[in-house]
């Protein structure tokens, strides 16, 4: 080093990067650059959701009005099957939007304890009574 320069800043354990307790973003915080797009494109009046769902029912209108006929667009053949698969298609990535996903039920017992589980093994004499005596083998 030579005499003129300075000599770099001392790190101390702690001070620079790493994991503080309260340090960085909070849960739930919204990314500003997200909630910018998501307001402007609500402001549109027609969400991504939206044009998904008339896409699929165009295919899905498209699949009824044709039938059992098809229709070829240059080298391809269009048949109700396919306009189906494409709407079906569109329909599951609208989904996840529209209908909430079924949460995992955890089952308890009384009280929120664990579930008793018991089993009761009758033995039945031919004549109908119940067996008397030893459990046989």
């Amino acid at each position: 080093m030579k005499k003129n320069q300075k000599k770099p800043p001392r790190r101390v354990p702690g001070q620079n990067g790493g994991y503080r307790p309260g340090s960085g973003r909070k849960k739930g915080t919204p990314n500003k650059l997200t909630g910018e797009v998501k307001a402007r494109i609500l402001a549109s009046g027609e969400s991504p959701l939206d044009v998904m769902m008339a896409v699929m029912r165009e295919y899905r209108a498209a699949a009824d009005k044709l039938g059992d006929k098809y229709v070829v667009v240059g080298q391809q053949v269009i048949d109700r099957l396919k306009l189906l698969h494409q709407a079906a298609d569109i329909a599951s990535m609208a989904a996840p939007y529209v209908h909430s996903k079924l949460q995992a039920i955890e089952h308890s017992g009384k009280d929120n304890g664990p579930i008793q589980h018991s089993l009761e093994i009758v033995f039945v004499e031919p004549n109908g009574k119940q067996y008397q005596g030893r459990t046989p083998h």
